[in-house]
C-alpha cells in the first residue's frame, strides 16, 4: 500500500511541475489491478483494502485538481462495470490498452472540456495520451512473462 502513496505523490508532483495532468499513475494502477488480477480473490481483504484506497486516491486527486470531490466516478463507475460484465468473456491483456484510453479520454475531454470548460489543445492531449500508454507498458512489462512492446 505504500507504493499507492508514492503514486498519489509523483502525481502531485508532476501536475504541480507541469500546471496539467500529464501522467496519470494512479489512474494506470486502477486499470491495472482491475484488469491484471486474474489469480486475485475479490473477496479478500488485502484486495478490497488495496482496490478501495486506490479508488479514495483517485478521487481526492481529482479533488486536488479541479476543487470537487468525486468527478471521477463518472469514468470509473463505468470502467469498474464493464470489467465485471467483460469478466469471463474475453482475455483482457487484448482490452487493457483501450479500457484505459476510454478512461484517459473520458478524463480529457468529458470531465477537463465539458463540465469545466478547460481548453485541451490536440497536442498536448496526443502527448499525454502517449506517456501514459508508455507508463502502461512498463507496469505491464514488469509482471514478468509479458512484453513491454507487445500492445504497440
Amino acid at each position: 500500500m505504500l507504493y499507492l502513496a508514492i503514486l498519489f505523490f509523483l502525481d502531485f508532483i508532476f501536475y504541480s511541475l507541469f500546471d496539467q495532468q500529464v501522467v496519470s499513475l494512479l489512474l494506470v494502477n486502477f486499470v491495472f489491478i482491475l484488469f491484471f488480477c486474474d489469480d486475485c480473490d475479490f473477496f479478500s481483504i488485502e484486495f478490497k483494502s488495496v482496490f478501495i484506497l486506490n479508488f479514495i486516491l483517485l478521487l481526492i486527486e481529482d479533488s486536488f485538481r479541479f476543487g470537487r470531490f468525486g468527478l471521477s466516478i463518472l469514468y470509473l463507475l463505468p470502467l469498474i462495470f464493464l470489467f465485471k460484465k467483460l469478466q469471463k468473456i474475453i482475455l483482457f491483456t487484448r482490452i487493457l490498452p483501450y479500457a484505459f484510453l476510454c478512461s484517459l479520454f473520458l478524463s480529457l475531454f468529458f470531465i477537463d472540456t465539458m463540465i469545466y470548460h478547460l481548453f485541451v489543445p490536440w497536442y498536448s492531449t496526443y502527448i499525454i495520451i502517449l506517456i501514459n500508454l508508455f507508463v502502461l507498458q512498463i507496469f505491464v512489462g514488469m509482471r514478468g512473462s509479458r512484453s513491454v512492446l507487445r500492445f504497440f
